[in-house]
């Protein structure tokens, strides 16, 4: 449970706002099976001489026991993730599994939240705001849309603030355009390249591109171009060239091409990553170091297998526990991840899990890429656990002296903290540049 209290930071109307999220055990059904039933978050007003609210164990529907607790959201198909208070309103942001909502109460005597349009499908990446402005700041982005930064105030439309067109006028001389490739069967396998004049290090990067909806969570291609501002500065001072595969498994294509990469068909988007690990070495760039995200991880094995294409791997946040991955379900989970990465219920799902998943199965005895593995430590949705013991066995099994590293900081599944995101993203760069062979990351002898 979280709770907004009053204090500097919030605006006075909307102390003792909480999201409330009760737990309880799932319920027996008459043929014997256990339902799992995970109710998501409410959003209640209570007293401000009370601000705290209970939950209460084991009860269906779970009840407050705080007097006056009046509710002002209710549960919704999606999860709560956040409360931000403006000088005007009140804002919820939920997220999954139709993409990610904004909804407003601009009075402390509305009945009910109202739901702000944004721009288009995707997720709210940072949220800012103060008691002290009328104004709520997101970043909203999405796999094919690049970053760009809003505000809103009740009464009015989202506003494009403009900074990233701005930012993005400084890297004119910056190339950026769709390659495709083909594999022996014909299938052709698309992904963009940007770089500046000179060619650098490279890095592969590949986002969680597995949900049944091809139009929002996972979607990824090359419709519209799409990068984020950090980029470009590294791929202006130091050459990087910053790379987007859209294999199987991902929306790009149509649901077929999910279909073709989902589930024990995995391998065949490892094929496909080694494809276009093929068609880089044949435009002339470096070897890329792989930044897996999310339950892209499930390319880990893919990518470990073939340290001939590729030069690193980053693991960030990324799906890759054979045995233990999803087999209860998280309210924040996406609801299809059982069908997509495989279920101990059935003997089908349990080989499902066995075959693409990293841990432990496909982590083999011998010399190691470099790799760097980023944890969270409230990630909901990919438990720390997974990764540390992921990073732990490859330390073991690694014959050579490539780094294996981890990297753990505070934050969810998303990192709304500009201070954990900036470190993140230095951990992340550096590692990219050294395990890519920049001569200014090179340790000295």
């Amino acid at each position: 449970m979280s709770s907004r209290r009053c204090n500097e930071k919030v605006a006075a109307p909307y102390c003792g706002i909480n999201f409330i999220h009760p737990t309880y055990k799932g319920k027996k059904e008459t043929d014997g099976r256990v339902s799992e039933k995970t109710p998501r978050y409410r959003v209640v007003r209570t007293p401000l001489k009370v601000p705290e609210v209970v939950e209460a164990e084991g009860e269906l529907p779970p009840k407050l026991d705080v007097a006056g607790a009046e509710e002002v959201l209710p549960q919704q198909p999606d999860v709560v993730v956040g409360l931000h208070a403006t000088q005007k309103a009140l804002y919820v942001h939920t997220s999954w599994p139709e993409g990610d909502r904004l909804l407003s109460l601009a009075s402390k005597d509305q009945t009910s939240f109202q739901e702000v349009p944004l721009p288009f499908k995707g997720f709210i990446a940072e949220v800012h705001a103060g008691s002290s402005s009328p104004d709520l700041t997101i970043k909203l982005q999405s796999p094919i849309e690049s970053p760009r930064i809003y505000t809103h105030r009740p009464g009015k439309q989202v506003t494009d603030t403009e900074l990233q067109k701005l930012y993005s006028k400084q890297f004119s001389g910056l190339d950026w355009r769709i390659v495709w490739t083909e594999k022996e069967d014909s299938t052709r396998i698309p992904f963009s390249v940007l770089h500046g004049s000179k060619l650098g290090p490279s890095q592969l990067e590949i986002y969680a591109a597995y949900n049944n909806h091809p139009d929002c969570y996972g979607r990824s291609g090359p419709h519209v171009r799409g990068f984020d501002p950090q980029t470009l500065e590294q791929v202006e001072e130091y050459g990087l060239v910053d790379i987007h595969a859209y294999v199987e498994g991902g929306g790009v294509l149509g649901h077929d091409w999910y279909e073709q990469g989902v589930g024990t068909n995995k391998p065949v988007a490892w094929e496909s990553l080694h494809q276009v690990g093929h068609k880089i070495g044949d435009l002339g760039i470096a070897k890329p170091v792989v930044s897996l995200v999310s339950a892209a991880g499930r390319l880990a094995p893919g990518v470990l297998a073939r340290p001939d294409l590729f030069a690193g791997l980053v693991l960030d946040v990324a799906t890759l526990d054979g045995v233990k991955a999803y087999t209860v379900m998280n309210p924040t989970a996406p609801f299809n991840i059982p069908e997509a990465g495989g279920t101990a219920d059935t003997a089908r799902g349990f080989n499902t899990m066995q075959r693409i998943h990293l841990y432990p199965q496909n982590l083999p005895s011998g010399e190691y890429m470099p790799v760097l593995g980023i944890g969270r430590l409230g990630d909901a949705r990919v438990g720390l656990g997974q990764l540390l013991k992921t990073i732990a066995l490859a330390q073991e099994r690694n014959t050579g002296d490539a780094d294996i590293l981890l990297f753990v900081t505070d934050g969810g599944h998303v990192i709304a903290d500009l201070e954990q995101l900036d470190a993140r993203t230095v951990v992340i760069q550096t590692f990219v540049l050294r395990a890519g062979g920049h001569p200014d990351f090179q340790l000295a002898v």
